[in-house]
Order: C-alpha cells, then structure tokens, then sequence
C-alpha cells in the first residue's frame, strides 16, 4: 500500500511515542526507514532540512531517525530500471516497472502476506505458492500547458531539416502544450485455492490515492484517436510478453503473474479504443440517441448481452464513478431548465432561448443558495467549468434538496443517487441482479416521466450496463475505475533530465509500500 498523510502522521505519532526516551534497535530501525523516506518525499524536505530535524531529535535520544545516506540508498532501490528519456516522452519497460513495484510490495508486507500463506490448507501451501497481482492501467490527456517560443533541440543531434523549426527527425510535430500520460495501480494481490475461491495475501488500502499511481509513459502529444490506439497496442504488446516472475517471501517463493486490467480511461479515450462513430453513442451496445432513449428498447432486451454481443475487452473500459457523477449532474442541470421547452436543442426558436437563459441564471443562483457551490460556469483560462468533481460529491449527497432546487422529480433523482453511489462504492455490490433490475425500474422510470428528453449516453451506461461492467471486473468499480489521479502529479519539464527527475520523483512518491 501507498501511505497517505493521515496514515503518515499517525506513523509518526506512534514513532515519536515509542522510541522518544529510549534508543530504537536494528530491527525497528529498518522497520521506520520506510515511514521515515515517506515523510521526507511528501514534505519535500532537502537534505538539510532532514539531517536538522534528525538532530534536534538527537538531543532527546539516539537514533530516531535514519541517516540521510541511509535513505539515499532506499530512495535508489524505488527508481525502476532503464528509463528512456527524450526531449519528447520518457518511457519506463513495463516489464522492469512491474517487476519493482512488486519487489517493494512484498519487501514491506513480507511478514503479513506471510502469515496469510500459512494459514491456507496444507495442500495449498507447497514451497511454490502460485498468485496473480490486480493492475489497473490508462491513460489521459491534458492541454494548456506552456508552449515556448523556440522549438525543441535534437537530444541526439540527429540531421533534421531546419526549415521546420518544431519538427523532429521523424517529421512528427512536437506539442509542447499537450502532455499525454500513461500509468498504472496495483490492486491487489490473490492466490487461488484448488476450489476456484479468491484468497486476498494483500490489499492495495489507498488505491484511491493519487500516492498509488505510478507513472509509466509521459510525452508531448495531443489524446488524438491516432496516438491513443498506438500507446494501446503498445501497452498491450507489453502485457503480453510479461512472464510469471518469482519473489522470496520468507521460506517460501512467491510466482506472480499479472492481470491487468484498462480501466483508468475518460469517455474520450473509451469511445476512441471502441472506434465508436460518435461521442454520444453508446460504446458498449453501440446505441444512438433516439435508441436509447426509446422504452421499447429497454423492455425487449435490446441493451442486453443476449441481443448484442459485448467485445469483452470493452467491459474493461468501465463506468468511470467521477466522470459519471459530473456528467449526471450537467444533465439534471440541462434537464431542469429545458423542460419549461421540452424541445431539442436544434429546435429551440430564438424566443425560446431566452426563456432558457433566464432559467439557467435561476438555476445558478438556486444552487448557490442551496449548496453554496458555482455551477455551469467556464473556468478562468476556457479550461472545463466549475462542475468539478467535488462540487458533484457535494450536490449529489443531498438528492432531497436537489430535485426541490431543480424543480425535478424526488424519486427518480434519489434513484438515480443511489445508483451513482454503488458504482463509487469500494465494497461489491450484494445482489448483482436485484440491483440490476432496480437500474432498470429507474430507467424506464426517467424515460416515462420525461420522454422528451434524449437520455446522454453517460446516465445510460450507468442505468443499462452497470451490471454487465461488474460482472466483468474481480473488484468493485470504485475500486477499478479512474479517479482524479495521474494529472494532479503532472508538472511540466523543458529539458530531458528535469524529466527524468520527474520521473524518479514520482516513483518515490507512489512507492507502494
């Protein structure tokens, strides 16, 4: 596991408790080297700034804290071999990454997956104890990013035509506003007993942190539809050439493979890898916007894996629960203020747009004195609006008090909350087909009250598939899916080695221990 600031400071309570009037021993030492180099990476302490605090400490006792060479060379042990760095992209082997973040896996939780093997049947625990490690694994894109006046040097001084000054050798222009990142989370990992049954030797406790992702691609591209496919494939190719690795966890040998699972991916990004021929179809059930919105497809079975058979790759590319609640809630929001038209948007006269005018600014205002949040709002620089992430948490936990701001239906947006909450939940959900069939009581629910309106895809996904995408996954969604993770980490380089410096800094930071 990655430990978060709160687990950190109640290690260092703990620590400080213990060992403040007596010297630690050996043993515990290397026991808090771990809490300690986690400390010194999230606070970003310099070199001097640790040996001063190890020294005021000193004065109480001897030892408290490890020296600075000492986490220097454990600082060294998370950087993963054989980075390719360029003025463009830097590149980790997926094989090389995987093969670290499980070595520190086990070399921080030896004992406790230890005593988990050694409480499996005596038949199930030969010197060789077969397991499988949970990665999920994605990718996403971001722009705005400072653009430079000059174009980028040729790292390797290779011949290239200086008439285009921001082309590389390979005639492939450089965006220096766009950076494309790839990366992946362990999730957990389980061993499998002679009767199909799932026993769990670790769990990944913040795999909702941004701390539990590790970075393994980062270049300057735009999330075309072209560079998202090619980064797929090569992920995919990667995977495939993975072989079982083996691992000492005390007298025994640990042999992991991988599975891993495309989970952490946008809707742009799914409907690119799907080659669905539009943003608003559905990327799973390929449905329009007239089908979906239509009931009679939803009696007759037409979303179903019966009619339509589902690529079981695209199952992976699941409901995302942050994306899903931002989405849902910018459509009560048009769904609220359209209905005094009840039109489509291409049917709307000039007249009838200032009706909706002036009701967006009472919805905005509504929920500013209802929630205390800003809504349908750009954000200053044209980069997305206000309708956050957080704002969607904060509004949606209050269903009651949102239909009654929006002039909804109190039934169906408390449905419609429920629903969202089981797709973030962490724990799986009990009975997979009760909760189907109150998905669908929801939908069909929503499409008779407000048959005007063309349902988007995002809300059809979670009312339709939201089974099909459980039943595919072995962890909850919540657990699965993309959270607001690899961007929050991004901070943008001009050189080859700033970016290699990035990168080990990121290793350190997401060293899952």
């Amino acid at each position: 596991m990655c430990y978060s600031r709160n687990s950190l400071s109640a290690h260092k309570h703990t620590f400080m408790s213990q060992h403040m009037h007596t010297s630690p021993t050996p043993c515990k030492m290397t026991k808090y080297i771990h809490v300690a180099l986690g400390v010194k990476a999230f606070n970003n302490l310099s070199r001097n700034q640790y040996n001063n605090i190890r020294q005021v400490l000193k004065l109480e006792c001897e030892n408290v804290l490890p020296t600075a060479k000492k986490l220097l060379r454990l600082e060294k042990q998370c950087y993963p071999d054989d980075i390719t760095v360029t003025d463009t992209r830097a590149v980790i082997p997926l094989k090389n990454l995987t093969q670290l973040t499980t070595k520190r896996v086990i070399e921080a939780h030896n004992s406790e997956i230890y005593d988990k093997i050694k409480i499996l049947p005596s038949e199930s625990t030969p010197k060789v104890i077969h397991a499988e490690m949970i990665v999920t694994w994605g990718m996403d894109g971001t722009t705005g990013q400072s653009q430079y006046n000059q174009g980028k040097t040729n790292s390797r001084n290779q011949e290239r035509d200086r008439t285009q000054p921001n082309q590389t050798t390979n005639n492939e222009i450089i965006e220096d506003k766009s950076l494309l990142t790839v990366s992946m989370s362990v999730q957990q990992l389980r061993h499998e007993d002679e009767n199909g049954n799932y026993i769990c030797l670790w769990d990944n406790e913040n795999s909702q942190s941004v701390y539990s992702v590790r970075p393994i691609q980062l270049e300057h591209a735009k999330e075309t539809r072209v560079n998202v496919r090619r980064i797929y494939e090569d992920i995919k190719n990667q995977i495939s050439k993975l072989e079982p690795q083996r691992f000492i966890c005390e007298d025994m040998l640990l042999e992991i493979t991988y599975k891993f699972y495309p989970t952490m991916l946008d809707g742009k990004v799914y409907t690119d890898l799907t080659e669905t021929s539009g943003y608003c179809r559905c990327q799973l059930c390929r449905s329009g916007p007239n089908e979906m919105s239509d009931i009679n497809n939803l009696d007759n079975g037409r979303f179903e894996k019966t009619h339509r058979k589902f690529v079981k790759e695209h199952l992976y590319f699941n409901t995302q629960p942050l994306h899903t609640s931002m989405n849902v809630l910018t459509t009560l929001y048009d769904l609220s203020y359209k209905q005094y038209v009840q039109k489509h948007w291409l049917e709307i006269t000039e007249e009838e747009q200032i009706v909706l005018d002036v009701e967006k600014a009472r919805i905005k205002q509504a929920m500013w004195d209802a929630f205390n949040v800003r809504v349908l709002e750009p954000r200053q620089g044209g980069a997305g609006s206000s309708d956050t992430g957080n704002v969607a948490r904060k509004v949606l936990e209050n269903p009651e008090l949102l239909a009654k701001t929006l002039y909804l239906n109190e039934e169906i947006i408390k449905r419609i909350c429920y629903v969202l909450n089981q797709i973030r939940s962490l724990e799986p959900v009990d009975d997979l087909d009760e909760f189907d069939r109150y998905c669908k009581e929801t939908y069909r629910m929503f499409l008779t009250t407000y048959s005007w309106f063309k349902i988007p895809v995002t809300l059809h996904r979670a009312l339709a598939h939201a089974k099909h995408y459980m039943e595919a996954l072995p962890l909850p969604l919540g657990r699965m899916s993309d959270f607001d993770n690899n961007l929050h980490m991004i901070k943008k380089r001009r050189v080859a080695l700033s970016c290699e410096d990035w990168f080990f800094d990121a290793s350190v930071l997401t060293n899952e221990l």
